[in-house]
C-alpha cells in the first residue's frame, strides 16, 4: 500500500426499525416477556434487525476477533478469552497490529506515519471482511495488547471536548508524578491536533497524529462490519473510541453497535451517549479492553438459543 493511498470505506445501510418492532412482537409471542429474559429481550430484537428479519434466527457464527500489538503484555487475561470461547463454542480471530510507532512523544511528533495508519486501517476492514465472508453472525472485538492509554485519553479530548483531567479522572492508587507527565502529553497532544489543517474531527489525521496501531485497526474492523451489516459488541474504553471514530467514518455505524455494558468511566459514558448507544447488561466491569463483552456473550447466546429453541 503507497503512502498517498487511502482505506476507503462505503456508506452504512440503517437498521429497519419494523423488523426491531416484528422480533419484539414474535419474542413476546413464544413466552420471553421483560419477565422473562429482562434487558436481553431488546438486544435480541436488535440482533434480529440486524439479520434483516422481524424474527430472531440461531446465530451460526459468532466471533470474538483480539487487536493487539507486537511485543507487549496483555491487559485482558489470554484464560479469560479461551475459557469464554471454549465454553461458549465460539472462535476467536487474533488481529496483531506489527506498526512501528515513530519514535518521540506524541506531544512533539505524530505517532504513525500515514502508510503505516492506513496499513491498520486496512488491517482491520480486511479482518472484518474474512469473518463475515466466512459467516460470522455477530462480531466482539477486544483489546488484547498493552493498554494504550495516552492515546485513548487524547482521543476521549478530542472527541468529546473533555478537559485532559476529567478524561483521566482520579484513582486511589494515583501516582501524581504520572498523572501530571500524562496531563501534559495530553494536552500538548491536543495543542497539535487543533493546529494542525486536519483539525480535531479529522479520523486518519487523529489515529495518524496520537497512534495506536491496534486502535487504528480496531477502528477499521467496526467501520467494515457496519457496512457489511454486522452486528458489533462493543466494550471498553477503546472500544467505545473506535465506536465513535467509525461513526465519523461512516455515519450510521453506531445502529448496528450495541454496548456490553456500561462504562464506569466519565469518559467512556459520554461516549456511548455520544453514540446512544444501550448495554446488554451491568455486570460491574472497569476494563479498557473489554472484558465485559466477553463475560456478556454466554448470556446472549444462551437468551438466543432459548427464544429460537420456542420457535
Amino acid at each position: 500500500m503507497s503512502e498517498e493511498s487511502h482505506v476507503e470505506f462505503g456508506e452504512v445501510l440503517a437498521v429497519d426499525p419494523a423488523h426491531v418492532a416484528g422480533a419484539r412482537e414474535s419474542r413476546i409471542a413464544r413466552g420471553y416477556d421483560a419477565d422473562t429474559i429482562g434487558h436481553l429481550g431488546p438486544v435480541l430484537d436488535w440482533l434480529a434487525a440486524c439479520q434483516g428479519q422481524p424474527e430472531m434466527a440461531p446465530l451460526a457464527r459468532p466471533r470474538v476477533v483480539a487487536f493487539s500489538s507486537e511485543g507487549t503484555e496483555t491487559t485482558l487475561p489470554a484464560s479469560l478469552i479461551c475459557a469464554v470461547t471454549v465454553n461458549t463454542g465460539v472462535g476467536v480471530r487474533v488481529v496483531g497490529s506489527p506498526v512501528p510507532m515513530v519514535k518521540g512523544g506524541i506531544g512533539v511528533a505524530d505517532a504513525l506515519t500515514e502508510q503505516s495508519c492506513n496499513e491498520a486501517l486496512h488491517r482491520g476492514k480486511h479482518a472484518a471482511d474474512s469473518e463475515i465472508d466466512s459467516g460470522a453472525d455477530l462480531l466482539m472485538p477486544v483489546l488484547s495488547g498493552a493498554e494504550p492509554s495516552v492515546a485513548l485519553n487524547v482521543l476521549v479530548c478530542a472527541l468529546t471536548g473533555m478537559e485532559p483531567v476529567e478524561a483521566i479522572g482520579l484513582s486511589e492508587d494515583l501516582d501524581i508524578s504520572l498523572w501530571v507527565e500524562q496531563v501534559g502529553e495530553i494536552r500538548d497532544a491536543l495543542r497539535r491536533s487543533q493546529q494542525s489543517d486536519a483539525g480535531v474531527l479529522n479520523v486518519r489525521g487523529l489515529l495518524r497524529m496520537v497512534g495506536g496501531a491496534e486502535l487504528a485497526a480496531l477502528t477499521g474492523f467496526i467501520t467494515q462490519a457496519a457496512i457489511r451489516r454486522t452486528p458489533v459488541i462493543v466494550d471498553g474504553l477503546a472500544g467505545f473510541v473506535a465506536a465513535v471514530l467509525a461513526h465519523r467514518l461512516a455515519p450510521g455505524a453506531q445502529e448496528w453497535m450495541m454496548a456490553a455494558t456500561p462504562s464506569r468511566s466519565r469518559a467512556g459514558r459520554r461516549l456511548a451517549e455520544m453514540l446512544g448507544l444501550k448495554a446488554v447488561v451491568d455486570l460491574g466491569t472497569d476494563s479498557s479492553a473489554g472484558a465485559g463483552a466477553l463475560l456478556a456473550l454466554p448470556m446472549i447466546l444462551a437468551a438466543v438459543n432459548a427464544v429460537t429453541d420456542a420457535s
